[in-house]
């Protein structure tokens, strides 16, 4: 579960930085269409308007990006994606649920990730059957 917290801060990463689009050659930044090289401008002068210890932790959270495979890093703009297509309602409960997990003791967090592993090994119609017994527990409780 600290892994996937862990990505889904990197996609916040990405929602503000697309690593797509920094080029390390000058050649790259001229083969950018007019659209590319106008979304490049105007993150750089987001970037530059952060304060310093933010901007380190950009820089850092971009050199760690780049060290990945590019398996994983398929992985991570695919979640990004995913994540810009979310409705603000469901961006702010996965916010929400990152905090309450982040402040959990490590005990916890130790079964939520068996928790997890767990479902994710399980087949559809078992997940199924699993949110539809929480559903009408939560009926119950209301």
């Amino acid at each position: 579960m600290r892994k996937m917290m862990n990505r889904i801060l990197i996609v916040i990463f990405l929602l503000l930085f697309s690593v797509n689009v920094y080029p390390t050659e000058k050649d790259q930044y001229l083969n950018l269409t007019d659209n590319e090289k106008k979304l490049l401008k105007e993150r750089y002068t987001k970037f530059k308007s952060l304060n310093p210890e933010k901007q380190q932790q950009i820089l850092k959270n971009y050199d760690r990006f780049k060290k990945l495979s590019e398996e994983e890093k398929d992985r991570i703009r695919k979640a990004y994606n995913y994540y810009n297509q979310l409705s603000d309602k469901e961006k702010i409960k996965i916010r929400t649920l990152y905090k309450k997990f982040k402040n959990l003791p490590e005990d916890r967090k130790e079964k939520l990730k068996k928790l997890y592993n767990k479902y994710n090994k399980m087949t559809p119609d078992q997940k199924a059957a699993i949110k539809e017994k929480a559903k009408t527990n939560r009926e119950k409780r209301e």
